[in-house]
């Protein structure tokens, strides 16, 4: 027989799987028969098989995007890899919009300052049916600024101690600000570390569990996606001897 799909697609190192195709009809007096004695006059003595197709299913699509974001958020990305189909429909939440892609396996989506908490949907579509991806994604309120820091120009609301490199506090920005920070590691430390004090942060634990954040423009080489470890401790608590207390890290992307 002809084949229309390529060669066979499931070989494993060489010892290919195969399918056994089962076209009798039951024996005697079966439940496949109905229970009813036939003879064998009443069926061909040929039975041929008029196509056999294997759909790909969606079982190793991967869902990516943001589960939280907060209102007025740019330019969300969603995605769903390694899928394809004739056709994708996204739908997004009241107040969120979708920016690019739609009809593509990957949209952009802007969110609004009245967008409300919902579902990401995208419904694939093939020749054997269609298939609904979903994604809870919670919207939240914007952060509002509370105080600056350090802004290595006029503001300057900590202490700073010590470094295991150089910190320069004030120098020309290359880029074209007034002033910035420039800091310039030990090769000899295998961590950096910039030591401030004097900080009245409040409660540290809202910054561990997302209530309030920190905000760093920072310029490196650093590899995209290395992680800044931010150690918050109270100095009144936290001591060699008694770790962690009095300390909390969260970490900043």
């Amino acid at each position: 027989p002809s084949s229309t799909g390529g060669a066979w697609p499931f070989n494993d190192d060489g010892n290919p799987f195969y399918l056994i195709l089962n076209v009798a009809v039951g024996g005697l007096g079966t439940p496949f028969t109905g229970n009813i004695p036939f003879e064998a006059e009443e069926f061909p003595t040929t039975m041929e098989v008029d196509y056999l197709r294997v759909y790909e299913g969606h079982w190793n699509t991967d869902f990516t995007g943001a589960n939280k974001v907060y209102k007025g958020d740019k330019s969300s990305i969603y995605e769903l890899n390694d899928a394809q189909a004739n056709n994708f429909t996204w739908t997004v939440p009241t107040g969120a919009g979708i920016t690019s892609g739609q009809g593509s396996n990957k949209i952009t989506v802007d969110w609004s300052l009245e967008a409300q908490s919902g579902k990401v949907l995208c419904e694939l579509t093939q020749n054997c049916g269609s298939t609904l991806f979903t994604k809870e994604v919670l919207v939240e309120e914007p952060f509002e600024l509370l105080q600056t820091l350090e802004d290595f120009d006029a503001q300057r609301n900590i202490n700073f101690a010590e470094a295991n490199g150089t910190l320069s506090q004030a120098i020309d920005n290359p880029f074209g600000e007034s002033k910035v920070g420039q800091y310039i590691r030990n090769a000899g430390e295998f961590y950096d570390a910039l030591i401030y004090n004097q900080v009245d942060l409040g409660n540290a634990s809202e910054y561990a569990t997302g209530r309030k954040r920190f905000r760093m423009d920072l310029y490196s080489d650093a590899p995209v996606g290395s992680l800044i470890r931010l150690q918050l401790e109270n100095s009144n608590v936290a001591n060699n001897n008694q770790y962690p207390a009095g300390m909390s890290i969260p970490e900043i992307g």
